[in-house]
């Protein structure tokens, strides 16, 4: 409220200046005519009525006199006492910081709840996450959060191969479409699946033969006000981590096999004919798969080249393995209904190793299985950045604001003190009725009513014509004077050109 007020102070103020000092003005000048004072600082009282008139006359009566630089200076108060009014305040933005532990999903053991007897219905549920996912329109896909709202994770490879890192191994992320794609459907946590295909075309066949990796990485995350939450750069984990070649399927109680059963089952119903595409297949060919009846009816073809179809099949099981990963975490958030809480630092898994003949296999890590499916996060503390607006006082322009409107009320004041200590004579403005028409020899009035105020002089004369004009018009030589019209009675005839005043 108080600022919007204040936008209005440049448009107030000088009209507001104006009333007073031009009242305080009349006033002196009254003072001033009935004390006795010269002719020429009563000129310049009287058309010293603004800033503009005020310089103005200063080159008109070709004068420069005391009262006029001090009238000058205080009509300069006025534009100075409008932009105080505006200036002396402002929004300002106060930034304050605090740190906040944020929670992000890890590559956990709940997986081996899928093992059980009644896994079926926990399927359904990962299926519905995924196929959620998987039909999302085309804007959610290219976002930098998925449909409900979890940062997606960036592949770390698109960049280490045409990007320069800093001295500390981060990657800038860009997000143009091409970037954007390559994320995965769904929020990932520090972890996802790269593959490396091939392909051969058989008949209407689509082969690929992929092998498995597993990359760890960090990345900062920035969510701005009133904006989507993004990943801002990112690089290759710093803490302690399995060997590439070592996925979820060696450690967590969950097969390959399984898994891709899972998998290649989640957008085929068991009555669908094995020549029919799925939705997986679709994918592979158009990831923006536009809901109409061709995607569900038609036959199309793979028209992907095999990097593309890589990428895209990359970003499928990352997908369903994140599914799986935070079954109830993914839709849910993170809370203690859906999650558990880990304060580890490091990702290797807690096994025993046997040998079996020339290889060496992991077993009973962790030393437990989690049967609940409850997903397993870590905290990291981040930096929450907080702005506030303030009013702010500029000091040096409310002293500004502070001098004026204490001179602007000092001279509101002045006009009743003046009338009731100092001038005893009739209120005299400046206009023809109280002074070109006083006691004039040439306007015909009654020799009484010498002490009415200015309005009632103005009222009772204001039907009487008279004009600057020649008072001897039958002389040879004419005189100027201001007087009733010759035309009405008067004295006073028009001025002529190449007639000689005196």
């Amino acid at each position: 409220m108080l600022l919007n007020a204040s936008k209005y102070g440049p448009t107030v103020f000088p009209i507001l200046f104006a009333a007073v000092i031009g009242r305080a003005a009349s006033t002196f000048l009254l003072r001033c005519l009935e004390k006795g004072e010269r002719i020429g600082v009563l000129d310049t009282l009287a058309t010293s009525t603004s800033l503009t008139s005020t310089v103005t006359s200063q080159f008109q009566l070709r004068m420069v006199s005391p009262i006029g630089v001090i009238l000058l200076l205080l009509w300069a108060l006025s534009p100075i006492g409008g932009q105080a009014s505006i200036r002396q305040m402002s929004i300002e933005l106060v930034t304050s910081t605090s740190t906040t532990a944020f929670q992000y999903l890890i590559p956990n053991r709940n997986i081996a709840g899928f093992s059980a007897s009644d896994s079926d219905q926990a399927f359904e549920l990962v299926n519905t996450i995924f196929l959620g996912s998987l039909i999302a329109p085309w804007e959610t896909k290219l976002s930098q959060q998925d449909a409900w709202g979890n940062i997606k994770t960036p592949r770390i490879e698109l960049y280490e191969g045409r990007s320069v890192p800093d001295n500390d191994g981060w990657y800038e992320l860009s997000h143009d479409d091409d970037t954007r794609q390559q994320s995965n459907l769904s929020a990932l946590g520090p972890f996802y699946f790269a593959y490396l295909t091939r392909y051969g075309l058989q008949s209407e066949t689509v082969q690929i033969n992929c092998s498995m990796a597993t990359t760890y990485i960090e990345f900062d995350v920035l969510c701005a006000a009133n904006s989507t939450c993004r990943a801002t750069r990112a690089r290759r984990s710093k803490l302690d981590q399995p060997p590439p070649s070592w996925t979820v399927f060696d450690y967590y109680f969950i097969d390959l096999e399984t898994f891709m059963h899972a998998f290649i089952s989640s957008s085929k119903s068991s009555s669908e004919a094995v020549s029919n595409p799925t939705l997986l297949d679709r994918y592979l060919s158009d990831p923006k798969l536009t809901t109409n009846f061709k995607l569900i009816y038609g036959n199309q073809h793979i028209t992907a080249n095999a990097s593309k179809i890589s990428e895209r099949l990359g970003q499928l099981v990352n997908s369903y393995m994140m599914a799986l990963n935070g079954i109830y975490s993914v839709a849910g958030g993170i809370n203690n209904d859906t999650s558990k809480y880990d304060n580890r630092t490091t990702f290797m898994p807690n096994c025993k190793t046997i040998r079996a003949g020339d290889e060496i296999r992991l077993w009973n890590c962790d030393q437990e299985r989690d049967l609940d499916l409850k997903s397993w996060v870590r905290s990291v503390n981040g930096t929450t950045t907080t702005y506030t607006e303030r009013i702010v006082a500029h000091r040096s322009w409310v002293i500004v604001l502070s001098l004026v409107s204490i001179i602007l009320i000092l001279s509101s004041l002045f006009t009743p003190f003046a009338r009731h200590f100092w001038i005893k004579g009739p209120d005299i403005a400046m206009n023809i009725s109280s002074l070109a028409t006083r006691n004039n020899a040439y306007v015909p009035l009654p020799g009484s009513g010498t002490y009415l105020y200015a309005s009632d002089r103005a009222r009772l004369l204001k039907n009487v014509k008279v004009r600057l004009g020649d008072a001897q018009g039958e002389a040879l030589v004419g005189s100027l004077v201001i007087g009733a019209v010759r035309e009405m009675g008067g004295e006073v005839a028009r001025i002529r050109k190449k007639r000689v005043y005196e």
